[in-house]
């Protein structure tokens, strides 16, 4: 499995909003010009901004996914009655998608804020790829599990729905005995473009799909429901083309092979009832008993397997076959490859990760591993496997033994450095967890401790500027400022330190002194690209573009291999204040297409925004 890499600083691509990859969805779906046109309460251009991952109105995200739900699922399909009454998919899929959208804001929110992101855009889907692979293989390897039970229809892997071919084989299965030309005359197209459809070279669109489902289709309830079904494997032919695009065809059949596997090992797990050997001889009394137990635990297995092709992980069920899952080697190798290149202390983001692959439920079992070794039983807290794996480690360099009664025991006291770097260490777990009030604590106490560190007091203000912006507290920020400047008056070459002052002060509003600051940071700091790009910002605030835009080129020229998509972002922007329309345009192309969004559109307000960005220049004043 081929590993992505992280950027070294917050310099790299973040995860998307959510309103980006339903966007993705519809696209794929055909269903673009339905929701933008029928949606109740929304404009054309408030759709368009959610779908760019822009925040919109929570009504009228519930528009656009009522809307999506309504386009693509029948809501006379029922689920069956075995697993609950009066149920539709349409309710389902709707409750599920609105459950994946908090799901997914949840993860994109701690993965932006507490782990370094992904360096390169090929790598950018693979977060997500990762989740979609264990969660639609569990539902996949539920679903064959109970054909197999209920039906005793084997599953053939080599048909699964990620299959090339599938929608060839999807339209051919309907036509039956229909010529290529009749099915050609009746869709109102081409021959050529049928094969090119079956093919899977070109992909049908939404009016084509209606009209192939009314062509191979008998009742009007059947139309519907055929059209949802091809609608699908339209969706999945063209997302796995446009995934390849990103991120090559390689990495995207490791991810097909992790879904296959994912499955097979799901359907091994739940069908181990029906292949065992029967007790007794046929008619004896051992014989009917052995039976009638089985056929009683194949029905609680199918009740079961049903929950999860409907809630996925987030269901007992669920959670059961991810702890059985993580157990197997196979499984544990392919997800290691993810932690090796994540940044920082591995036990949190190992505990976080994992949590995250195994299930969607907030009390998902964690399973712990480093790099796929297994440590400890799977029911930890994330608290308790970090407790453990410290034991652990002591244990491996030989301090498990326990003094026999004949050995006098004596409290030594540590000495105060070694005070302050217990403190720091628990102030970087802390730190990582998101939990910023607490590491603040550790610093101070390690700041008493170990008075003279010019590291400890550069943190403690590097945390309380990140604390202070966050909850509109301009003393807490001054504090870091302070602190900041102790760190320089103890080591006089700390480049860190000198820069952080500027940002606080920038994030202050307080730009001129920024600018200040910033000019002596330069012949400590000037090297480093996030020195320049926040410069840049500040000189935006200012309003001096020709500087700012100065800065925003100097960030991309020092950031690795020149990909410094936010100043790009930026300077595209500052291009256009400063006249040179033709650079920021080209630019602005660049930056659309690794984002999403054109910075030389609107660049007038986005550019004037950065004066209101201050703490004080947006009503603070403490």
């Amino acid at each position: 499995m081929k590993t992505y890499r992280t950027a070294s600083s917050n310099e790299g691509l973040r995860l998307p909003h959510h309103g980006y990859l339903v966007g993705k969805l519809v696209e794929a779906l055909r269903l673009k010009d339905l929701v933008k046109h029928e949606l109740p309460g929304a404009t054309g251009r408030t759709v368009q901004r959610y779908f760019a991952g822009e925040r919109v109105e929570p009504e009228t995200v519930d528009d656009v996914i009522s809307t999506l739900v309504d386009g693509l699922i029948p809501t006379d399909i029922m689920i069956p009655e075995e697993v609950a009454d009066n149920l539709t998919v349409h309710t389902v899929v709707r409750r599920q998608l609105v459950r994946s959208i908090q799901r997914w804001e949840s993860l994109a929110g701690k993965v932006n804020s507490n782990l370094f992101p992904v360096g390169r855009r090929e790598d950018l889907p693979v977060p997500i790829l990762r989740l979609v692979a264990l969660d639609f293989g569990m539902r996949w390897g539920a679903w064959v599990s109970i054909q197999e039970l209920r039906h005793s229809i084997r599953p053939n892997w080599d048909e699964h729905p990620l299959r090339s071919g599938s929608l060839r084989r999807f339209i051919d299965g309907r036509r039956g005995k229909m010529s290529v030309e009749k099915l050609a005359f009746d869709v109102d197209v081409s021959t050529q473009t049928i094969e090119e459809w079956r093919s899977g070279v070109g992909l049908p669109t939404d009016n084509h799909i209606r009209d192939l489902a009314e062509a191979l289709s008998g009742t009007p309830g059947d139309c519907a429901s055929f059209a949802m079904g091809l609608r699908l494997k339209v969706a999945v032919a063209d997302t796995f083309n446009q995934l390849c695009d990103v991120c090559g065809r390689d990495r995207i059949d490791d991810m097909v092979e992790a879904f296959v596997l994912t499955a097979r090992r799901i359907h091994w797990f739940e069908t181990l009832a029906i292949h065992m050997e029967p007790e007794g001889a046929p008619g004896s009394q051992e014989r009917i008993l052995f039976e009638t137990e089985l056929r009683a635990c194949v029905d609680h297995i199918v009740l079961g397997l049903w929950d999860v092709v409907i809630y996925g992980a987030a269901c007992p069920t669920g959670e059961v076959l991810s702890s059985f899952l993580m157990k197997e080697s196979e499984y544990c190798g392919e997800v290691a490859a993810d932690f090796a290149v994540l940044s920082g202390d591995w036990t949190d983001r190992v505990v976080y990760w994992m949590r995250r692959l195994a299930t969607v439920s907030d009390e998902a079992t964690a399973l712990q591993v480093r790099f796929g070794e297994r440590l400890g039983p799977l029911n930890m807290s994330p608290e308790e496997f970090v407790d453990a794996a410290l034991k652990g480690q002591m244990r491996m360099a030989g301090f498990d033994w326990k003094p026999g009664p004949e050995w006098q025991l004596f409290k030594v006291e540590c000495p105060p450095d070694v005070k302050a770097m217990n403190r720091v260490l628990q102030a970087e777990v802390a730190a990582s967890a998101g939990e910023l009030d607490t590491a603040i604590e550790h610093l101070r106490h390690a700041a008493k401790h170990s008075p003279r560190d010019p590291a400890v007091h550069f943190r403690l203000g590097a945390h309380l500027g990140q604390v202070g912006k966050g909850v509109g507290r301009a003393d807490i920020m001054e504090e870091g400022v302070l602190e900041c400047r102790i760190a320089v008056q103890l080591d006089p070459e700390f480049g860190n330190a000198r820069n952080e002052i500027a940002v606080i002060l920038s994030n202050l509003g307080n730009y001129e002194e920024a600018e200040a600051a910033y000019a002596e940071a330069e012949p400590f700091h000037g090297s480093h690209a996030h020195h320049w790009y926040g410069r840049g910002l500040n000189y935006l605030a200012l309003k001096k573009y020709q500087a700012a835009a100065s800065s925003f080129k100097q960030a991309i020229a020092l950031s690795k291999d020149g990909d410094h998509t936010h100043a790009k972002f930026w300077l595209a922007a500052t291009l256009m204040a400063v006249g040179d329309t033709k650079a920021a345009k080209e630019l602005g192309k660049k930056v659309h297409h690794l984002t999403g969004e054109n910075p030389t559109e609107d660049w007038q307000n986005r550019l004037e925004g950065w004066t209101r960005m201050g703490l004080r220049h947006r009503g603070f004043a403490n």
